[in-house]
């Protein structure tokens, strides 16, 4: 769904459906050789017509290789995050245009740090470079409600915080919500959850993962297991 959404912006109409994907995937695994994947599916205009924006012919590209999981420590000690000012192109689509968010990741890795925070013209936190963000204050999960790309995973994260009794709020976040929160996560399809223990090398709370954070997210992951 959210994949032909994003195509739509390029004039491309959807051609394939989910379950002759599905079939592709469960080809292209079985194939593999690898015991967990990463799957990824890219859609271009392909051929336009003429002078007209409307593409004829889409290509659609897939790639698969073995899934690459963050070391163990991150989720037992927690990463470190910088945030930068910012903002994508096409704010609720998934695009391939990295170039904005290459700035953060750079000045991620020169700091020591895992991911880069996107921080707008207006001063809000909206998203990570390929994360989405969380904020847990007084047993409530705050997340950016508009700017940011609508995350598969957080929606998954919401449904297992609300089991455990978490209040869930959209709203817009500014960097004073990251100065003294309980708990900072990150969340994306390969990360799953992580815990967030520096911003800017300032540190959370006493620099190690929240309660929170490691319990919603194992109970996130046994969920994926048995689905």
């Amino acid at each position: 769904e959210r994949l032909w959404k994003g195509a739509k912006e390029l004039g491309v109409s959807p051609v394939f459906t989910e379950k002759e994907l599905r079939q592709v995937f469960a080809s292209a695994y079985r194939h593999s050789g690898y015991d967990e994947v990463r799957l990824n599916i890219v859609i271009t205009a392909g051929e336009l017509m003429g002078d007209s924006i409307e593409a004829i012919a889409p290509t659609a590209i897939m790639t698969i290789r073995p899934l690459g999981s963050p070391p163990t420590s991150d989720y037992e000690e927690g990463i470190a995050v910088v945030t930068f000012p910012a903002q994508r192109m096409l704010l609720e689509h998934k695009t391939t245009n990295y170039l904005t968010g290459r700035t953060g990741l750079l000045l991620a890795k020169e700091k020591g740090a895992k991911e880069a925070l996107y921080v707008d013209p207006e001063g809000c936190v909206t998203e990570g470079v390929t994360t989405n963000v969380l904020v847990v204050k007084d047993d409530v999960v705050f997340t950016p409600k508009t700017d940011c790309l609508p995350g598969i995973t957080r929606d998954g994260i919401q449904r297992v915080a609300i089991e455990f009794g978490l209040g869930w709020q959209p709203r817009r976040l500014w960097p004073s919500d990251l100065e003294s929160p309980d708990e900072v996560w990150i969340c994306s399809s390969v990360r799953e959850l992580l815990s967030v223990v520096i911003i800017d090398d300032k540190v959370i709370g006493d620099g190690l993962p929240g309660s929170w954070g490691p319990q919603v997210r194992a109970a996130f992951h046994g969920n994926c297991m048995v689905a």
